[in-house]
């Protein structure tokens, strides 16, 4: 008799637990609701980049025509360094932007890796300059380097916008 007690003790024990981990649909809706809670913050977040994205683009856009029109040489190095001035405030700019957004953890190291691309073109621009007024176009190997990551982490950022189903467009080879 005590083992029939012992096993129906588990049983209506096992039986509770599977009720409260299986039977309440509130749990679910919970979850669901923190699920869309989290794409919410991610679809903000690419939204909100890609704004700042389009800012950047269409202001690099005006400071090349302004300052370049149709030059095709490299222009003189006194032109240079005031475009380079320029472009320095520009991703100093963008980078305040993209380093105040509220970024979903799961998006941190990307957005981090962005962050840290965008600081190497300011650096590398600041060098840039100093290097360009000397008359060294050397620098611009190094401006293009920096570009370079940073074309990589854009990219990086629109294939998990993608890979979550989200379609945005950061201009990131445009800039």
């Amino acid at each position: 008799m005590r083992r029939s007690l012992t096993w129906l003790g588990l049983l209506a024990t096992l039986t509770l637990l599977l009720a409260a981990c299986g039977g309440d649909d509130s749990l679910g809706v919970d979850d669901r609701l923190g699920a869309a809670d989290d794409r919410q913050a991610v679809e903000a977040y690419f939204e909100a980049l890609e704004s700042l994205a389009a800012d950047v683009d269409a202001r690099g856009e005006e400071l090349v025509e302004t300052l370049l029109g149709d030059v095709v040489d490299l222009p003189d190095p006194e032109t240079l360094a005031v475009l380079l001035d320029a472009w320095q405030e520009l991703f100093e700019d963008a980078r305040a932007a993209v380093a105040a957004l509220a970024v979903p953890s799961d998006l941190a190291p990307a957005h981090a890796a962005f962050v840290a691309a965008i600081d190497a073109v300011i650096a590398e621009t600041k060098e840039g300059r100093t290097r360009a007024e000397a008359g060294d176009i050397g620098a611009f190997v190094e401006i293009s380097a920096a570009f370079a990551e940073f074309e990589r982490t854009c990219t990086a950022l629109e294939r998990l916008a993608g890979d979550r189903g989200i379609d945005v467009a950061l201009s990131c080879g445009d800039t």
